[in-house]
């Protein structure tokens, strides 16, 4: 498919700073999640509970931290493109047709690299 390349301005840095800073605060709080992650995964000298109902809830949450390490991993590393991208003015364009990315797009969903048409 032809790339298309937008005839719209892409928006000033003024208007995309208010959603660089919402990222970089969702950036802190998810990199206060994976360090809380990796310290629980490796806390070896944690005392492991007798009772087996208290242990079997102790495994369950093993698990679900040990699920949530790379999804955490994989959010960070979403977000910081986004801001790379936001920063460069590289955002604006989407990847697979070359429109502008709608402003309301990228508020709600600043990792995005495609149109709301492209991406359905």
């Amino acid at each position: 498919m032809p790339r298309r390349v937008s005839t719209t301005p892409p928006p000033s840095p003024a208007d995309t700073q208010p959603v660089i800073d919402r990222l970089r605060g969702e950036l802190k709080r998810l990199s206060e999640r994976l360090t809380r992650i990796e310290a629980h995964q490796t806390n070896a000298n944690r005392e492991v509970s007798r009772d087996w109902q208290d242990r079997a809830n102790e495994i369950q949450n093993d698990e679900v931290v040990e699920a949530l390490l790379p999804m955490t991993r994989n959010e960070i590393e979403h977000i910081r493109r986004a801001i790379v991208r936001l920063e460069s003015g590289e955002a604006i364009a989407c990847e697979s047709c070359g429109r502008t990315i709608p402003e309301g797009r990228l508020a709600i969903v600043p990792e995005t690299r495609h149109c709301a048409a492209c991406a359905a």
